[in-house]
């Protein structure tokens, strides 16, 4: 027995769990479903319920007010028929029989379903016989409306089926049912076209001008007319998108002008016999983080320079400003590379938040002495290809800029030939990802360079960027792009070539969505 008790919770909570189950269920949809539907939904549903309570009310006060006056007639109809019996009962009891069957008899079977007399005299019992007329009479009193009453020895009960009258009274609501359901389903529609047009719609319309405004669409108005509320707040919306607009007008202004300075830092020109130099800059956003510059010696040297500020955008760009300013502070005449760091990253780690850091190479060439020397903090690879072929890798020879204060960097030295090309590169080229999430890596980059058709530092540099946008597609820009290549020749294989020999004017940044998709071997 207590098994059986316990299986028998045991469902019911179960069931109880099924029935929470799918109530969480459809409230969880319910809260996900439109403003419009929740509340076309609620105010339905609240009509509905109002319209079946009155049915209900309605039906069961017609059943009752029906059935009392129906009492009251069958009492009436006692009296009378206790005044006959009164002057019946002396002529003995087929009289009496005789009379209530007759009555019975003349009654309407549809008006007075079931009609039943029953009569007590002096403890006789008389009741109308069912076989003299068409009633059925086999129902109890307990299923009948009956009106009686008692007086100077008799008693007089008639009583009629409750049935049918209650099956009258629901046919009568039923017919008035279908007026009552239109003129509802009227209202509700009215009210329906109501709050869509004074509640859901302008809503909806407030809705769609934020999610505008959201995607950058700024300065567009609301032309809502509602209620006060509703109006109000698409006003907001308005005044909000407005302001946006102006400031972003603000912020495109100030952006421009960042981006004229910093394309005003990148050399224009560069004057030097034995080299041919090309840049290719493209910044991911407006502006970049990396840097990139060329600086004349005094000693007659020349200073390459390629940093990488992290992030991209206002706060990178930031940082790169500060490594211009501070390389054109350095001592240009006799100082290493490895010094020149050294000097830079002491100062810009006083001058960067702690989070911030910066990748810079500076390579020196010496066309007289024909000799590179480099230093590198971090940076992304360079390359340095030799006459012959050979391919070396500029790799980094100390930390990043940012990090350590006291930080050393070592000088590399290569000699350098007619015909060798040098690449430097920041880590957006190799780091460039395609819509499969694949890079481009650096072996792609350093068969391009290897290359030994690739003589032209434009045409080298032209082809690692295209190159790169090849492979990333559609895919969004995630971080700046900065090549420069060198190349050492003399002055007659310059003016062959069509380089003028006065210097070289780089193309201006852009972004890198404006380069042009050209296909590479």
């Amino acid at each position: 027995m207590v098994n059986a008790y316990r299986s028998v919770i045991r469902n019911m909570a179960w069931e109880f769990r099924m029935i929470r189950k799918s109530v969480n269920a459809i409230r969880s949809r319910f809260q996900r479903a439109h403003l419009r539907t929740q509340l076309l939904f609620t105010v339905n549903l609240f009509v509905a319920a109002i319209l079946a309570a009155y049915l209900y009310i309605d039906f069961q006060q017609s059943v009752r007010f029906d059935l009392q006056e129906k009492t009251v007639s069958l009492s009436d109809e006692s009296r009378t028929i206790h005044a006959a019996i009164q002057e019946l009962r002396t002529m003995g009891p087929d009289a009496v029989q005789r009379h209530i069957n007759t009555i019975c008899a003349t009654m309407n079977s549809g008006e007075s379903p079931g009609h039943t007399i029953e009569v007590v005299i002096d403890g006789v019992h008389f009741i109308s016989d069912a076989t003299q007329h068409l009633h059925d009479h086999s129902s109890p009193w307990s299923e009948l409306v009956a009106g009686s009453v008692s007086a100077e020895g008799v008693m007089v009960r008639v009583g009629e089926r409750r049935k049918p009258l209650v099956a009258k009274v629901r046919r009568d609501s039923l017919e008035s049912l279908g007026v009552l359901v239109g003129s509802t389903l009227l209202g509700v529609l009215v009210l329906n076209i109501l709050l869509v047009r004074l509640v859901t719609r302008p809503l909806e319309r407030t809705v769609v001008a934020v999610r505008e405004v959201g995607k950058g669409k700024h300065g567009i108005t609301v032309g809502v007319r509602a209620n006060c509320e509703l109006s109000q707040l698409a006003d907001e919306v308005s005044q909000m998108s407005q302001e946006l607009d102006r400031r972003d007008s603000d912020r495109n202004a100030q952006l421009d002008r960042a981006q004229r300075l910093q394309a005003h830092l990148i050399p224009k020109k560069y004057s030097n016999d034995g080299l041919e130099v090309a840049i290719e800059f493209h910044p991911a956003d407006e502006i970049a983080g990396d840097y990139v510059d060329v600086l004349e010696c005094p000693n007659g040297d020349t200073l390459f320079c390629v940093a990488d500020v992290v992030g991209h955008g206002i706060h990178a760009a930031m940082g790169s400003a500060v490594l211009k300013a501070l390389l054109l502070t350095v001592d240009l005449g006799e100082s290493s590379p490895s010094e020149m760091l050294r000097w830079i990253n002491q100062r810009f780690c006083s001058a960067s938040l702690p989070e911030d850091f910066a990748s810079m190479i500076l390579v020196r060439v010496s066309c007289d002495r024909r000799t590179l020397v480099y230093a590198s903090a971090g940076h992304e690879l360079g390359y340095l290809r030799k006459t012959d072929g050979e391919l070396q890798e500029l790799s980094s020879t100390g930390t990043v800029l940012g990090i350590i204060n006291d930080a050393e960097y070592e000088n590399i030295e290569h000699q350098l030939h007619q015909g060798d090309l040098i690449a430097l590169l920041s880590d957006g080229v190799s780091e460039t990802f395609n819509s499969e999430k694949a890079m481009l890596g650096r072996g792609r980059i350093s068969s391009m360079i290897q290359r030994p058709t690739r003589i032209c530092a434009d045409a080298v540099a032209d082809e690692i960027v295209t190159r790169a946008v090849k492979h990333r597609g559609e895919t969004q820009v995630m971080d700046d792009i900065t090549v420069l290549v060198l190349s050492v020749v003399h002055q007659d294989h310059i003016n062959e070539a069509g380089v003028e020999s006065s210097g070289f004017e780089n193309k201006p940044n852009k972004p890198l969505i404006d380069i042009s998709m050209t296909s590479s071997s």
